[in-house]
């Protein structure tokens, strides 16, 4: 294998010389990866707007229902039921022969039903006649319904915040829609009269399907002939009183994130008090993505026109507008419900007037009706289609603009790019006038342009200046790089249709709203209570019930996680055992609580090393003394606790763990014909190619700077100790009292890990985030926490990537052992507790399966997925939504995690290894030599250490 790979690099060294770089071809794989491609990248499918383009306009005036259980051909996943079909977990497709009534265009809709254990979105594709007709219908989405499961939750000092969410469970009927929202209309297809196929695929979560309805494509009415329409039928003008809907009593979302918030600043946002927290508006970051919508109900008492009237805040997109579509019983009464601006400033505000001045007007049936807001890019999405694809093909063109010159190019050198690059003269020029026509599009006059025509003219000036100065076009490279980032990160914040919602208001025609923002001396004077507030309440300590038996537990979280985590215990655990509990957010550490004599009975979630830090001094609970330790442990993978065990004892619960995985840029890969590296000398073959075309290979590293680095343990650190674990040794001696460090196979290990850095040049310190997204690092090791960063912070690389095991070492027999060193935190009971039995029981309920996975649910809808928790219970953690691909890689590399025992004076290991590592990289020493020095350093402060505490517990116990 390696002489295969060496081969490889020579033949990438002749294209480097000789050729010019091949453009990267899209992922074609993207059903194995563990996420579907984004519309616009498969390389067989052109996008919507090229598909209409050319077709009769026509639409159909016949409606047509495919009922599902009529499918002519089934995979083994999806079975037939009395009235519909049941696609499992497991994806497949079904195949249904239809009859197109009469020549035109059809939407497409799907009525479907969710089926309970899931939590992400139906992920469907649709082929007509064998193919797919457009990229956008390769991967489109089914939401789930989410409703709030009761009232608001409070806290007993009467602090609101939002109630859980639970998953409705009904029937619904979805149009087909484009996910990245360029498209604002339904998606349609083109049928001429006669027989067609129709093939549906699964990509992800169960459900069961009733029908597919081709329907007749929606067309509106503007306001003004609407309006005709309405008086010509003699409807009348609403002259009553205003109905005021508070917009965080929601009554269905289609995103369970979608929770009401908190906004104490403000007297004019309802409900408020200055003393305590209320709920009293929903939205924000977590109402941003095309399609996501609330619904409310609201009752009036007759039938008629009636305007609406938002009380909003929108100070998100600066000098922007966040757009909404309003629909009513399900359904647009007019085009400009469509599309309603709700422009910037940094306060709330009200609006009831659409982007030409009319009042938003709507026509309710007497009694109940349903209001609905989407998210829509509104007026942007051509604009941001536009954004996508010029940022795109500018990232292409920089990635191989470096595989030729490199990250520090010789600003002296020739290095002939446009020749090399046979059409970089043709594509930078077409680009360029592309964004000249973007700019055009973005600006009111000369002086009056906005912040992103802005960028986009640093952009054509860079390109202007790289075609007229063609032999010194690498010197711009930077400039070039500068304003693509620019670029890129203002493309994200024009899709980030945030706003926060107050109250809508339902209001007679021409009559002014009352409900309106807060004057100057109501502002005052709730200013004024709120400042006497900060003098009298505590807020570092969360109200609790009380119970036979109460606790106190120390958290150093932020303020929402302890609220969400006071709400569940006041819910689901002192109701049920009648322990009472009260959390506070503290920063002192548990050493400190214990030498004061006044520490908490239990830690929720501490450091690695806390664990045997505070055992060997006699101050934990050994766990193992309850009787149904052994089935609490099995909530983990096997050895997840060994971290926390000293002597014969375990002194802590796993509360979180992570480990790595390798994270692959799909489209790279393919683009140089490479495989994802099962081993570690595949990964050495791949890096090599990747580095001759001048990209980057990244490996977990983190500088030890601060105390709380090294109370992480070693292996959130470096990859070192799980490359030990792969060839089966250990970080210590086989008696645990001193380091392994004096091995010669250790030494090897060690050695290895330095020749990544010393022959290989991998960056020690580098932005994964970053130059994965961009393609500069297209392979990488890190925490399987990236994930979620990436699927919510870069949705434009989604399709184009994949996480994998990291690569694993051949034994003897030919297997590959990909085991790996875990890192995490623990939850404990102190010996200074006088409820040892309650605090166990506390333990229990934090870390069953129900609690952590409600508990990641609430904080993932405050923080977003970006945010999302890491629990060590692994059915818990794998019930979150990571998409089918992922899930299974996920599970397979967690059950190879192997943890490393905490010794006392374990400490010094992270900073033996890390002296020896820069001893080896920045002054050139010889790593056995290092190794050896630096072993004997910590195997001294490890003895010190056993002998100190061994007769301190002697001492103790006399």
């Amino acid at each position: 294998m390696r002489r295969i790979g060496m081969a490889l690099c020579a033949v990438a060294m002749l294209v480097q010389l000789f050729a010019f770089p091949v453009s990267a071809a899209p992922a074609t794989t993207a059903k194995k990866t563990a996420d579907l491609p984004a519309a616009g990248t498969l390389s067989s499918a052109i996008e919507y707007n090229a598909y209409v383009e050319g077709k009769p306009t026509a639409s159909t005036t016949k409606a047509l229902t495919v009922a599902a259980n009529k499918a002519k051909q089934l995979t083994k996943a999806v079975t037939r039921e009395k009235d519909a079909l049941r696609f499992s977990k497991e994806g497949g497709y079904a195949v249904w022969s239809i009859n197109a009534p009469a020549s035109g265009w059809y939407s497409v809709a799907f009525t479907y039903e969710a089926i309970k254990g899931g939590s992400s979105d139906i992920e469907l594709g649709l082929h007509v006649d064998g193919k797919l007709p457009y990229a956008e219908a390769d991967h489109f989405l089914l939401p789930r319904i989410w409703v709030n499961d009761g009232d608001m939750r409070e806290d007993t000092n009467g602090n609101q915040f939002a109630p859980e969410q639970k998953e409705l469970i009904e029937r619904q009927t979805i149009a087909m829609r484009d996910v990245n929202g360029f498209v604002t209309d339904d998606l349609c297809i083109y049928l001429k009269k006669g027989t067609h196929s129709l093939k549906v695929l699964s990509y992800g979560d169960a459900f069961r399907l009733y029908n597919v309805k081709l329907g007749v494509p929606e067309k509106l009415l503007s306001l003004e002939d609407q309006l005709a329409a309405w008086k010509e039928a003699g409807v009348k003008d609403y002259t009553g009183e205003e109905v005021v809907i508070e917009a965080e009593l929601s009554d269905r979302k289609n995103d369970r994130s979608i929770i009401g918030k908190s906004d104490n600043s403000n007297p004019g946002v309802q409900p408020s008090n200055a003393f305590i927290q209320k709920v009293n508006y929903i939205g924000g970051s977590n109402w941003s993505l095309t399609d996501e919508y609330i619904s409310w109900k609201v009752k009036v008492p007759e039938a008629g026109l009636y305007k609406l009237g938002f009380h909003f805040r929108q100070n998100y997109l600066v000098n922007a507008s966040s757009y909404r579509s309003l629909k009513v019983n399900g359904e647009h009464q007019y085009a400009e419900q469509k599309s309603i601006a709700y422009y910037y400033k940094n306060s709330w505000q009200f609006n009831d007037k659409l982007q030409n001045g009319e009042e938003i007007l709507v026509y309710l049936n007497k009694g109940e009706n349903e209001l609905s807001l989407a998210v829509t890019l509104g007026d942007m999405s051509s604009y941001n289609a536009k954004m996508e694809n010029v940022t795109l093909r500018l990232g292409n063109i920089y990635r191989e603009i470096i595989a030729i010159i490199g990250e520090n190019p010789d600003a002296g050198r020739d290095y002939d790019l446009f020749t090399r690059i046979p059409d970089l003269e043709e594509r930078l020029t077409g680009i360029h006038d592309e964004l000249e026509a973007m700019i055009d599009e973005r600006t009111v006059n000369e002086k009056d342009i906005d912040d992103n025509a802005a960028i986009l003219k640093k952009m054509n000036v860079v390109l202007e200046r790289m075609c007229k100065k063609q032999y010194e076009a690498q010197t711009y490279k930077s400039n070039y790089y500068d304003c693509y980032s620019s670029m890129s990160a203002q493309l994200q914040e024009m899709k980030n249709m945030a706003l926060d919602l107050d109250c809508i208001v339902v209001a007679a025609p021409g009559k002014e709203c009352a409900r309106n923002t807060a004057g100057f001396f109501k502002k005052t004077w709730f200013g004024a209570q709120r400042f006497a507030a900060s003098f009298l309440l505590d807020y570092n300590t969360a109200g609790g019930m009380k119970g036979e038996e109460n606790l106190t537990i120390w958290v150093n979280w932020s303020r929402d996680q302890t609220l969400v985590l006071n709400s569940l215990i006041n819910s689901h655990f002192t109701p049920d055992s009648n322990i009472g509990v009260t959390v506070r957010m503290t920063n002192a550490s548990l050493l400190q609580g214990i030498m004061s004599g006044n520490g908490p009975d239990c830690s929720l979630s501490d450091s690695r090393t806390t664990p045997v830090n505070l055992a060997m001094r006699g101050a934990l609970v050994d766990l193992t003394q309850f009787e149904d330790y052994d089935e609490v442990s099995k909530w983990f993978v096997d050895g997840a606790a060994e971290p926390y065990r000293y002597g014969d004892g375990i002194y802590g619960l796993p509360s979180t763990q992570q480990f790595y995985m390798m994270f692959v840029r799909t489209d790279i890969f393919d683009q140089y014909g490479l495989e994802i590296p099962k081993t570690w000398d595949e990964f050495v073959d791949v890096a090599s190619i990747l580095m001759m075309n001048n990209m980057q290979v990244g490996l977990p590293y983190v500088e030890l700077k601060d105390i709380g680095q090294v109370n992480g343990g070693v292996a959130s650190l470096n990859i070192f100790p799980s490359l030990l674990l792969q060839k089966n040794l250990s970080l210590y001696n086989k008696d645990m009292t001193g380091t392994s460090f004096n091995e010669v196979e250790t030494m090897k290990v060690f050695q290895e890990w330095t020749d990544y850095y010393t022959k290989y040049n991998l960056p020690k310190e580098y932005s994964f985030f970053n130059r994965f997204r961009i393609g500069l690092v297209p392979l990488a090791i890190q925490s399987y926490a990236q994930y979620s960063t990436l699927a919510a912070a870069a949705p434009e690389i989604k399709g184009r990537w994949v996480m994998a095991e990291i690569p694993g070492t051949v034994q003897a027999d030919g297997s590959i052992n990909n085991a790996q060193a875990g890192f995490g935190s623990a939850c404990m009971i102190l010996e200074l507790s006088e409820h040892k039995e309650a605090a166990w029981e506390l333990l229990k309920w934090w870390m069953s399966e129900d609690i952590q996975y409600r508990y990641a649910l609430d904080i993932e809808a405050i923080l977003g997925v970006a945010g999302r928790y890491t629990s060590a219970n692994v059915d818990a953690t794998m019930k979150l939504d990571w998409g089918k691909d992922a899930e299974t890689t996920m599970l397979n590399q967690w059950n190879d995690v192997e943890e490393i025992i905490e010794i006392p004076g374990g400490y010094y290991v992270s900073r033996a290894i890390d002296q020896a590592f820069w001893n080896v990289l920045s002054m050139n020493e010889n790593p056995k030599d290092m190794m050896k020095k630096w072993g004997e350093v910590a195997d001294v402060e490890i003895q010190t250490k056993i002998d100190q505490y061994k007769d301190d517990r002697k001492e103790g116990a006399k």
